[in-house]
């Protein structure tokens, strides 16, 4: 009778301490439903499994409230592949063995805590390891009766955000019942499902500019931001983008950070390094530790808006970059295209380039010229280019129309203020689309100066012509006389 109490009362101790143990792990297994599998022999009994099984479920998702019991579950998230994780075994404390079929190995590991074992006055074993296959799972077969330590080694090509905290399980791991304390029942297979989220890359838009003639750009980078569970934490963000040469940051509207549409300050949030010559004309924005502090663990966007003025035609296209904890990511490029129209102004007849002929352009709004010119231009050597004009973004439209129009002829020659459809494809300043503009001189000459030749020439007629008048005259009034 005694025998049977002090059993019972060793039995109780061994529950007791494991499941304070199982406590102290069990938040690393995240869950949903529990399935068969726990027994009722425990591990002192001499009949007891002399070894188990652990298999770990690596899972890209959102954490749950619910706490894994340690059976098979089925659990929402998207396997990960190619994630390593170790399994020591934690063998002494203080020199003396953890032995699990013993109460005394038991209450050796009460106090015991994933940080708290991988130094003294506990000693480690020899780890083994396992790498996730494509269904996410790490099998770790043949473990004898224990305490181990686990960990995520390496993440592998995964992006996550960071890896599964360190933790400790027993095998066997004691089950707890609803309201959390420990039971009769054992699992000696268990199960774990270590969830974190896997960061993503940004998105790069570019809008359209200002004005279609050399206008200003407006450019947008939209980071993601990841739903963080309790082992999670950013530990930073870097955005970055290498403008083309051939376009000119705006400074004078320097670059914006927003975050769920409240507006981070520069020097405080994050550090802005404007790009130049000395860092390959690459904007910057790195997030500070005061800045990642705002990020919401929710999720949501951080969104780095800038600009740049056109500086000459061309197609030029940019991605954005940015790292997040150590992961690195690349935008799709945007690109934005341009080119441009040079008037050729010349005699009709003689080809000869002409000077000082003035020409406006224009928008085309849907087949028609707009009112109001973008810009107005004089001939000079026969020519005059207007650019570099907007075609479009993206390739679309793959050209755009444009209407010149002559608004002053050059000396000498006849004014033509029809309006020119001019329709321009991305070029560069070498190959713009080139019109040719004739110019024709007037088929009546012009009044020559007062005293010359032709001045003479035209009063000699004219005096001819009145005498001719005068004699007509004469002979009307003689009739009308012998008719009186």
């Amino acid at each position: 009778m005694n025998t049977h109490k002090g059993l019972t009362s060793w039995r109780r101790r061994v529950i007791a301490a494991a499941g304070a143990v199982a406590l102290a792990s069990s938040m690393m297994f995240a869950g949903v439903a529990n399935a068969a599998g726990p027994s009722s022999t425990q591990p002192t009994d001499p009949n007891a499994p002399k070894a188990g099984s652990l298999t770990i479920h690596k899972i890209n998702g959102s954490e749950t409230n619910s706490t894994n019991d340690g059976t098979e579950q089925s659990v929402t998230g998207t396997p990960l592949s190619g994630v390593t994780f170790s399994v020591t075994p934690v063998v002494s404390k203080n020199g003396a063995t953890i032995d699990l079929t013993t109460a005394a190995g038991w209450n050796l590991i009460t106090d015991a805590t994933a940080t708290s074992v991988q130094s003294a006055p506990y000693t480690l074993g020899t780890s083994i390891e396992t790498i996730t296959g494509t269904d996410g799972t790490a099998a770790f077969s043949g473990l004898k009766l224990g305490l181990y330590l686990v960990k995520e080694t390496s993440q592998g090509s995964n992006n996550i955000v960071s890896s599964a905290a360190p933790f400790l399980v027993t095998i066997p791991l004691n089950q707890k019942n609803a309201n959390g304390t420990a039971t009769n029942q054992w699992l000696y297979d268990v199960h774990a499902y270590p969830k974190n989220q896997v960061a993503t890359g940004p998105t790069k838009t570019v809008g359209d500019p200002s004005t279609n003639l050399a206008g200003r750009l407006p450019w947008t980078i939209t980071q993601p931001l990841p739903v963080l569970n309790s082992t999670d934490t950013l530990t930073s963000l870097a955005i970055t983008d290498k403008i083309d040469s051939h376009l000119s940051y705006a400074a004078d509207e320097p670059a914006t950070v927003t975050v769920a549409g409240v507006t981070l300050t520069a020097g405080t949030d994050y550090t802005l390094t404007a790009p130049s010559d000395s860092n390959s004309n690459t904007l910057s924005v790195v997030f500070t530790a005061a800045g990642l502090a705002k990020l919401p663990k929710t999720g949501g966007n951080v969104v780095v808006s800038f600009k740049t003025d056109v500086k000459e035609a061309g197609t030029y296209s940019n991605t954005a970059v940015t790292n997040v904890n150590g992961h690195e990511f690349t935008s799709a490029p945007q690109t934005s295209q341009w080119g441009g129209i040079t008037i050729i102004k010349q005699d009709a007849s003689t080809k000869e380039k002409l000077d000082g002929a003035e020409f406006s352009i224009y928008n085309d709004l849907n087949g028609v010229k707009d009112d109001k010119a973008l810009a107005n231009g004089t001939t000079k050597g026969g020519t005059l280019s207007f650019g570099p004009l907007w075609v479009g973004n993206n390739g679309t439209p793959a050209s755009r129309d444009y209407w010149i129009v002559e608004t002053k002829a050059p000396d000498g020659y006849v004014l033509d203020p029809t309006p020119i459809k001019v329709t321009v494809t991305p070029a560069t300043e070498e190959t713009y689309k080139e019109v040719t503009v004739d110019n024709s001189k007037p088929l009546i000459p012009g009044l020559p100066l007062t005293g010359g030749q032709g001045t003479k020439a035209i009063s000699g007629i004219g005096l001819l012509l009145l005498a001719a008048g005068a004699g007509v005259g004469v002979v009307s009034v003689r009739r009308r006389k012998q008719d009186a």
